[in-house]
């Protein structure tokens, strides 16, 4: 087991209802270099003797004095703002969070987002997906589409969904949901929810479909971040249907093979040209490795400069 000379542990303080699947990849590639790893909700319970302390962001807290000068503090910031008066919540991060050791961002949009005007080095880290995805096998096919994560935004696509279903396409949703979802979805034959599933058991529930399907409303930041779940479905195999928006076109760019975009999704017509078009779409795992969690750690600049070697 490997170890770093110079880092003994690292402190993650989280927002205490996210799923941060980048967590456990951090915890994967620290831990096997011999770095103890916790997490935490508040500054209060990590310990004055904490080498690093990483704070996904949300807010920041301010470092007490207890804690050593050579602490090294990291900010994340895995998206920009969202809801109401989202730019003056990035504006006020900017101007009133304390400033770190080093700074993450996404992807360069949410970089610009923040707009920092400090000398603090930053580093970009996009999503990525554990290695099981792309050892899943093909297997019987029991649905047409699968949709895997955030589910509110689906109530944006009732025309979508119903679209779906009266074509006589299959789909399942894995993902909490609320009732408002619930009642929307008891109007549709043939869509079913199955809740929350641990993501070690979604390649089984890829396996089962034909295709994975990426729904995003047209807002900001959604339609300039990162949708892991695209990433999941091309690394279990599957071709895609998204409607359109900035990332996945530029994406779709890059894996026109793989992906299918479409700007009208509002008719079973759209449905049936959509299962026709699928047949020449399929994805090519080799291209995909580049989305594993083992190659974005291996060129993580951050953690070259705290000399923790890939």
């Amino acid at each position: 087991m490997l170890k770093s000379d110079s880092i003994e542990s690292v402190h993650f303080i989280e927002p205490g209802k996210s799923y941060l699947p980048e967590l456990d990849a951090y915890t994967e590639f620290l831990t096997m270099r011999g770095i103890g790893v916790s997490r935490h909700t508040s500054i209060d319970t990590v310990p004055s003797n904490a080498g690093v302390i990483w704070v996904i962001c949300g807010s920041a807290p301010a470092i007490p004095s207890r804690f050593k000068k050579e602490l090294i503090v990291v900010h994340e910031y895995a998206s920009a703002s969202v809801g109401c008066l989202a730019f003056l919540k990035d504006r006020f991060k900017c101007l009133f969070h304390s400033k770190p050791t080093y700074r993450v961002f996404l992807n360069e949009w949410v970089e610009r987002q923040f707009n920092f005007k400090d000398n603090v080095p930053s580093f970009l880290r996009d999503m990525g997906v554990p290695h099981y995805f792309f050892t899943t096998e093909p297997s019987d096919k029991r649905f047409d589409y699968i949709y895997v994560g955030e589910t509110s935004r689906l109530l944006a696509f009732r025309d979508e969904l119903s679209a779906l279903s009266l074509a006589g396409k299959s789909l399942v949703i894995i993902g909490s949901y609320s009732k408002k979802l619930e009642n929307l979805v008891s109007t549709l034959p043939n869509v079913n929810l199955l809740g929350r599933k641990n993501q070690s058991d979604i390649p089984y529930f890829l396996s089962k479909a034909k295709a994975g399907l990426n729904l995003m409303p047209l807002q900001r930041p959604y339609i300039y971040q990162t949708a892991t779940k695209v990433y999941e479905y091309l690394a279990a195999g599957l071709p895609v249907v998204s409607n359109s928006y900035k990332w996945i076109d530029n994406l779709s760019n890059e894996h026109e093979e793989a992906i299918f975009v479409r700007n009208k999704l509002s008719s079973p017509e759209c449905w049936n040209e959509v299962e026709n078009e699928l047949i020449n779409h399929h994805a090519e795992k080799d291209r995909i490795e580049k989305y594993s969690w083992q190659t974005q750690m291996s060129s993580f600049g951050l953690l070259q400069a705290l000399n923790l070697k890939p």
